[in-house]
């Protein structure tokens, strides 16, 4: 139905609408996608990539005129306005009905109720599983960072490999909820995370911090009071090191990206919910410094904390002993590596569940064994020069005993 509509969308009616000038600037822009000419083309499927890009801009600049004249291109406008509601229902049901393809494979004879995505600009839905016993399985589903999204007027792009190879990563440190990767095609790829409060209760760190002190010095106080507060020190340590190493964005320093799992039996655990990697950086943009040590080591720099708490936390005259918190933070990452290569494996299984395309899986692979290096690179010289400051602590120490 959809590609019936966009034959509307004739070069014929759009010259009657648009400038010459407009026309022929957009038509020219767009050459590499085929053109104006590629939205009535009922030989391209609606949702190639290319024809989605010419319509979101299209409908951009239709917007722009009917805001400047209303009533002149009421036709269209409206039209475009269908076809987009048309396409993004279409786009949800397709993400539903891969994800309940996915889902009943993993939990056979499960039931799956499906909900509404409450926050986020990315495409996606909950999904409640419901395996043989009756356990519910609650997991959030939504397309990857460059995939199809409910707030921007640009089609869907190809998914970044190391984006996916993150959250794997994550998962395997236990910081990062338990994930899977589905779906069309490189373009629609969804990723799926099980809810961060399956075992227990779970707060986000935006609920933990309207609770606390405005002050610094009133935060230092009330860690040092508090047991539990002390854990979720130790805890953000844990996640200041690994965004370090993974030079992850919009994580620790955005507290509705993550939280603390507080689960019968355990201690309270950090927990990871969204993040962002870096884009357009060379290889070296991703690799760690004596800076990025020194940065550790002060509790800032990289990133900017304004946070009172967090300062309280990481700042080398913190309440807690800095030196004593990361040496029990790279023992619990003594096994990095491994970690990094249990990820590895899990990317690639999960790969095949979205594409066929070889020279996609290639590539994919190419590319994270390249970064699989960089992270455990990262991780290694911070823990080389970490020693090194131990080390020589200790010797000054002893000097002046």
């Amino acid at each position: 139905k959809i590609t019936r509509e966009l034959t509307f969308l004739t070069l014929e009616k759009l010259k009657e609408v648009l400038s010459l000038e407009l026309f022929d600037e957009l038509n020219n822009k767009y050459a590499a996608q085929g053109g104006l000419a590629i939205l009535s083309d009922s030989n391209v499927e609606y949702d190639n990539p290319g024809k989605l890009l010419v319509l979101r801009m299209l409908r951009h600049e239709i917007k722009k005129i009917h805001r400047r004249n209303p009533g002149t291109i009421d036709q269209l406008y409206f039209k475009l306005g269908s076809i987009f509601d048309g396409v993004e229902v279409v786009a949800e049901d397709r993400m539903q009905e891969k994800t309940m393809e996915f889902f009943q494979q993993l939990y056979p004879d499960a039931r799956i109720k499906f909900g509404s995505k409450s926050s986020g600009v990315q495409l996606g839905c909950i999904a409640n599983v419901y395996d043989q016993t009756g356990k519910m399985f609650k997991y959030y589903v939504k397309t990857h960072t460059d995939g199809l999204q409910t707030s921007k007027s640009s089609a869907a792009e190809k998914f970044n490999p190391i984006e996916l190879f993150v959250y794997k990563i994550l998962e395997a440190t236990g910081i990062g909820c338990r994930v899977y990767f589905f779906g069309r095609n490189e373009f629609d790829t969804y990723i799926a995370t099980l809810d961060a409060a399956h075992e227990g209760e779970f707060v986000t760190y935006e609920k933990i911090k309207e609770t606390m002190p405005k002050k610094r010095s009133e935060c230092i106080a009330l860690i040092q009071q508090n047991q539990d507060l002390q854990v979720v020190a130790y805890e953000i340590s844990k996640l200041d090191l690994l965004a370090r190493v993974l030079k992850l964005q919009d994580l620790q320093t955005n507290p509705g990206n993550f939280g603390f799992l507080s689960a019968p039996g355990k201690q309270k655990q950090v927990k990871v919910l969204d993040f962002r990697v870096l884009k357009g950086e060379t290889f070296e943009g991703w690799t760690t410094t004596e800076g990025s040590f020194n940065a550790l080591m002060n509790g800032n720099g990289e990133y900017n904390y304004v946070d009172p708490f967090m300062l309280a936390v990481l700042r080398s005259d913190g309440p807690i002993d800095k030196t004593a918190t990361l040496i029990k933070v790279f023992a619990e990452f003594s096994l990095f590596e491994n970690m990094v290569t249990e990820a590895r494996q899990n990317f690639i299984s999960d790969l095949t569940e979205f594409t066929k395309n070889e020279e996609v899986i290639e590539a994919a692979t190419s590319s994270i064994d390249i970064y699989s290096k960089i992270f455990i690179d990262n991780f290694k010289l911070l823990k080389r020069l970490f020693d090194q400051r131990v080390a020589s602590t200790r010797s000054d120490e002893v000097l002046l005993q």
